[in-house]
């Protein structure tokens, strides 16, 4: 009983640590601090973080990104981190009861740019709600603030990338994120 507890007070704590980060996230959002980052290890970090986070849950997850293996793109690695951790969360969170599946992709989109696909089998988002979700505060979840996508979108507009989403209903979900190999010159 008292494990149970635990948990109980463990899961909500992590909860609200990620509340109160999204917040602080959002009301800070400064330029970035410019390195050569490695995009496939902070994949890997944010995977590894993802799966600890939600171990509970059947998910298996895809790596297609060994093409990134050696491509620095120059960015704050704490930004993309943001980035990448916030959209796993969401496809973790869309994926309730079921063997969930989330297929991370990385490719070049030109030759300046370099993409990285999240695609999950989750619930899906209704098509109304898909113009709303980059909206501060709009979620559908019961716990949430509905500022994950927002700080991302936000972040990714930051370094003059792109951010889009696509969902069927019951289908799942599938995020894409373009960000300049190099960065944008003022």
């Amino acid at each position: 009983l008292i494990d149970k507890h635990l948990n109980n007070i463990e899961k909500k704590i992590s909860e609200s640590d990620l509340i109160i980060n999204n917040l602080l996230s959002y009301s800070r959002i400064k330029l970035p601090s410019y390195e050569k980052v490695r995009i496939h290890d902070i994949l890997e970090e944010c995977i590894t973080f993802a799966k600890t986070r939600f171990h509970k849950q059947n998910v298996s997850i895809v790596k297609k990104i060994k093409s990134a293996e050696k491509r620095l793109i120059e960015a704050d690695s704490l930004q993309i981190r943001e980035i990448f951790n916030n959209i796993l969360i969401n496809a973790y969170q869309s994926i309730s009861n079921k063997k969930g599946k989330i297929e991370i992709r990385v490719g070049l989109d030109g030759k300046d740019f370099i993409r990285i696909t999240f695609k999950d089998n989750g619930i899906g988002i209704d098509k109304e709600d898909l113009q709303r979700v980059f909206e501060p505060f709009f979620t559908r979840k019961s716990k949430g603030t509905g500022l994950g996508l927002t700080i991302c979108k936000e972040l990714v507009n930051l370094y003059g990338g792109k951010i889009g989403i696509e969902s069927k209903k019951g289908k799942g979900t599938t995020v894409t994120v373009s960000l300049p190999i190099r960065r944008k010159r003022e």
